[in-house]
């Protein structure tokens, strides 16, 4: 029991710092960030438009047209019950997604032994992909699905760790819901869970385990039902299945790729080549240790690993650039697979991390906070003015109420980006100024006494407590 109550806490730490990371990276990468003004990126606008219809009793495909899938547009509906009037929704949902993917890059790395550099190398991971060109201005279908890929590549990595055979069945449905929730986000992601799966089934074969492998597939075919069955509900109610099905399936496969400018086989298969390597030329950072993994798991791994390794990135980059045409953002799904090639560097390094370099920055934050919620808010109230933040949030309202337009709401996410921006800058110059005179740890207290201020202040500026 104790040791089970040790793991979820070091499962909760790691989550923990992952929010850390995936909120500051964000917030300067993502325009649907405090950090910008405004949002001016088309297909965020569209997406979170949708999202807000769906709110309002429209329903997708049947009112809204788009022809990307709806998990895409009822995340952004759930963006929009949070904030309705910007993109602070949105960024919350980009901060837990990008958590969840930096959580299974870290699970990862520590599947291959290299625990200790994981929480050493995860800001960098960080910052190699929502940093990168691909990213583009964030919230595109592919960020969204980093996270889903990540996890099943996490799991079906640990499956063939264990030895492989046949994957349980708990497992091998998760792998299906999983696959499912990117197919109804945007189905041509779908190429590096069929690699996977591919390999899954593969190993089955080569064990001769026909039986097994029948298995296999029936579960997995199982988990994407599930994933389906809300849908089959939600627009059966509606009576809009055939419009769902029209334009997500239909128009997509024989419409959208018809437009295309590459026709025939030859020309496809040279536009196909041409979009990846124009992918690869502009994320150098992304491109180079997706080779170095997949170098590193063929040369030093099973085979089992390293086959599904390789059918994941060829099936992922066949799906993602069939079309013979691309756009920036559309390679970022293979990023999930650039945890790969710091594992080699992770093992490497592992030995030369000290052990308890975790333990000691765990306990500094541990005690950071417990100082600052114990004895610091009434310190950090006197940093602030809050009710003059409270003031200038009643009169915010009143210009709203008033006017009723959209230039007086953005004044709330507006000042309270100046408030965000300004504590940032606060605590990236008292971080370096402390790394400068050689002072570590007591650096983490003053950053969490920071963060704190900033949310109170957020907190007064729009209208709520702490």
């Amino acid at each position: 029991m104790c040791a089970v109550c040790s793991r979820r806490r070091q499962d909760a730490q790691v989550l923990a710092y992952a929010l850390l990371i995936a909120a500051a990276v964000l917030f300067f990468c993502s325009k649907s960030s405090f950090g910008y003004p405004i949002n001016d990126w088309s297909d965020a606008n569209i997406y979170f438009t949708i999202g807000k219809g769906m709110t309002r009793g429209q329903v997708v495909y049947r009112d809204l047209y788009d022809h990307k899938g709806p998990l895409l547009y009822a995340l952004h509906a759930l963006c929009a019950l949070i904030s309705f009037w910007d993109f602070t929704g949105v960024y919350l949902m980009e901060i837990c997604l990008a958590a969840l993917f930096l959580t299974g890059a870290f699970h990862l790395m520590a599947l291959y032994g290299a625990r200790r550099c994981a929480w050493l190398m995860l800001p960098v991971l960080a910052l190699v992909i929502y940093a990168s060109p691909g990213f583009a201005q964030g919230d595109s279908a592919e960020e969204l699905c980093l996270p889903l890929i990540m996890w099943s590549i996490y799991g079906v990595l640990r499956h063939f760790r264990r030895g492989g055979g046949r994957m349980p069945a708990g497992e091998l449905v998760w792998q299906g819901v999983l696959a499912g929730c990117v197919f109804w986000i945007k189905f041509t992601i779908c190429g590096v869970h069929a690699g996977l799966f591919l390999a899954l089934l593969v190993h089955l074969a080569v064990r001769r385990d026909g039986r097994g492998l029948w298995r296999s597939l029936g579960w997995l075919v199982a988990g994407f039902a599930l994933s389906t069955l809300p849908w089959v509900i939600y627009f059966g109610v509606n009576a809009a299945i055939h419009d769902w099905l029209r334009t997500y399936l239909y128009d997509n496969l024989f419409l959208y790729s018809a437009s295309e400018e590459a026709s025939g086989l030859v020309p496809r298969a040279k536009a196909m080549l041409r979009c990846g390597w124009e992918w690869v030329r502009d994320n150098p950072l992304c491109a180079l240790p997706i080779a170095a993994g997949m170098g590193w798991f063929a040369w030093k791994r099973p085979r089992r690993e390293a086959l599904a390794v390789w059918l994941a990135a060829f099936l992922g980059a066949l799906g993602i650039f069939v079309g013979g045409k691309s756009y920036p953002y559309y390679g970022l799904a293979l990023a999930a697979l650039v945890p790969l090639g710091f594992l080699p560097l992770g093992r490497a390094l592992e030995d030369k991390v000290p052990p308890k370099l975790r333990e000691a920055l765990n306990s500094a934050f541990v005690k950071a906070f417990d100082l600052v919620f114990q004895r610091g808010t009434g310190l950090l109230e006197r940093t602030f003015d809050a009710e003059a933040a409270r003031q200038q949030f009643g009169i915010d309202q009143f210009a709203a109420q008033l006017k009723g337009d959209r230039s007086s709401l953005r004044v709330f996410s507006r000042r309270a980006g100046r408030t965000g921006a300004l504590n940032l800058a606060l605590s990236g110059a008292e971080g370096t100024l402390l790394g400068l005179l050689g002072i570590g740890l007591p650096d983490i207290p003053l950053f969490t006494g920071v963060l704190l201020k900033s949310l109170y202040q957020m907190a007064a500026r729009y209208g709520y407590g702490w």
